[in-house]
């Protein structure tokens, strides 16, 4: 038995989804220690306590997107994570300290989250990274459009502020093809989706119902196309709200999501790496809506057309006939259900390399 320390963004859900998947290989046969903020930290608490497994979870801060209007604002979540590293990583790095030195971990694992990184390398702790994010790192985006590709070599630049000195890097996507590598002197493994048990063991059937994953608001003209659509709506992603019509919100539940998720007919929504992972495995058509000024959605959006398994437009300019045409088309082939599920190598694969490690 080891002892391993994780950390996790709380930035939406994706992160926190991955570190459950670890958990599942990992405990008990490993003694696990978990750091994570926000959202993130919530959906871990409600595992762990729902599986009454024996890890120590600890809240930490971090860094979280900026919004004005509910429009995703570059500029705010650029000073806000400058005036994190800048003003609040040594403190924040002194506290994630004090809780490593008590659990003395033999072993770091990061899922996009900055201090754990270091306090394992002041420590002489070996660290992995694993997440999606890396992608922006350490492959080549310059067949992207031209603006894209800019804001992702920001992107790239702020990964490698947030995860320095990794031991590994393990890059988590849905994307199948082998991305063209950038030339790097960094250890660096490419995995497919990481799924959880759950998703991976549930009933997949059809019961006519839209499935979508919002963040901050539902806007103006996805509520339009959503009462239009002729189906039932299950919105998640805003907490639990007032019923519109066919529409219903949904407060975050671990089991209620991977069931409506396995019964959907089709999922539209935000277009992070991991619910594209989860959706396609399961074979349901996917409609991603990425935000006007999310880079890292937007590039996900195009490797989801690229593989023909899904379609997409701007969040802000989706309109009524867009959800029509796709309900319309969703079992032509651009929308097919056959996705390789090798998740499960992709979980051994990442369990071997952990104990390579340790």
């Amino acid at each position: 038995m080891a002892r391993i320390a994780i950390s996790a963004c709380g930035e939406g859900r994706g992160h926190a989804s991955r570190v459950m998947c670890l958990i599942e290989e990992l405990y008990p046969r490993h003694e696990i220690l978990v750091l994570s903020f926000g959202e993130g930290f919530d959906q871990l608490d409600q595992y762990i306590k729902k599986n009454k497994h024996e890890i120590s979870l600890f809240r930490i801060s971090g860094v979280t997107y900026k919004y004005n209007n509910f429009r995703l604002s570059p500029l705010r979540t650029y000073l806000h994570w400058a005036s994190f590293f800048l003003l609040r990583l040594s403190s924040e790095c002194q506290y994630v300290d004090r809780i490593i030195s008590r659990f003395s971990p033999q072993l770091a694992i990061t899922d996009f989250e900055p201090c754990l990184p270091r306090v394992a390398k002041r420590r002489g702790i070996r660290c992995i990274s694993i997440d999606h994010q890396h992608i922006l790192r350490f492959f080549n985006i310059w067949r992207l459009p031209i603006k894209l590709a800019i804001r992702c070599f920001i992107g790239s630049f702020i990964c490698k502020i947030y995860v320095p000195n990794a031991d590994l890097y393990v890059v988590s996507s849905f994307f199948k093809e082998k991305l063209p590598r950038k030339s790097t002197k960094e250890r660096v493994m490419q995995v497919g989706p990481i799924v959880r048990k759950d998703i991976r063991s549930a009933d997949v059937s059809d019961s006519g119902t839209i499935v979508s994953y919002l963040r901050k608001k539902l806007p103006s003209n996805l509520l339009q196309a959503f009462l239009a659509a002729g189906l039932p709506v299950i919105v998640y992603g805003l907490g639990r709200q007032k019923d519109i019509s066919n529409i219903t919100f949904k407060g975050f539940s671990i089991e209620e999501f991977v069931s409506d998720l396995s019964r959907a007919t089709v999922v539209i929504g935000a277009a992070g790496n991991q619910l594209l992972g989860e959706s396609l495995y399961l074979g349901k058509p996917y409609y991603a809506l990425p935000e006007e000024n999310h880079h890292e959605q937007i590039l996900n959006s195009i490797l989801l057309e690229r593989m023909g398994l899904g379609t997409s437009s701007r969040l802000e300019s989706f309109k009524e006939k867009d959800l029509k045409k796709f309900l319309q088309n969703r079992n032509n082939k651009v929308h097919g259900t056959e996705v390789e599920q090798s998740d499960r190598g992709t979980l051994e694969s990442i369990v071997k390399m952990i104990q390579e490690e340790l």
